[in-house]
């Protein structure tokens, strides 16, 4: 039984650390970094948000045996735009049309981008979008739907919790 325990934590610390190797070059990168200055889903950094994507993303195209370096990377950069489009006056539905178009165009300027990798920018928002073109573009907009739904009800029982705790303290 310890054996079989100990080969899951080693799977486990194989992928952190190979997951941490394909994305360390948008942690070290000054302007990606600025994504933790945006919050995306009430209190979660896009950053916070584009590394749960990669970590689903990595996890699920690694076992389906797909790209999942560059799908991992696409992940990481299916969000880089770096404005608040809510101070934008912009409808969430032109936002949701046009926000991959800004992150791709981002990323361009300062990455290597393949095409695996603009399939996961520019088609994260299916069904709003195109639908991806790729196994791996499909694997990114269901993890970031995945993690969108993760992070907003996590934050909304926080709020509930807070206002229960309120409640009874009155």
């Amino acid at each position: 039984m310890k054996n079989i325990l100990n080969s899951k934590i080693n799977c486990i610390d194989d992928n952190i650390n190979e997951f941490s190797d394909i994305i360390i070059e948008f942690l070290q990168n000054s302007e990606y970094i600025k994504l933790n200055n945006f919050y995306q889903h009430i209190n979660i950094s896009r950053l916070t948000h584009s590394i749960n994507v990669a970590y689903i993303t990595y996890i699920l195209c690694k076992k389906l045996k797909l790209n999942y370096i560059s799908a991992t990377k696409g992940a990481m950069l299916h969000d880089f735009f770096l404005y608040d489009w809510k101070q934008k006056n912009e409808s969430p539905l032109k936002h949701s049309l046009n926000h991959p178009k800004f992150a791709l165009k981002n990323s361009k300027k300062i990455f290597a981008v393949d095409k695996i990798m603009e399939d996961c920018i520019l088609n994260h928002m299916w069904p709003l979008g195109k639908f991806p073109k790729t196994n791996e573009g499909r694997i990114v907009q269901l993890a970031d739907k995945y993690s969108t739904t993760y992070e907003v009800i996590i934050q909304f029982s926080k709020i509930i919790k807070t206002m229960f705790i309120m409640k009874s303290i009155k």
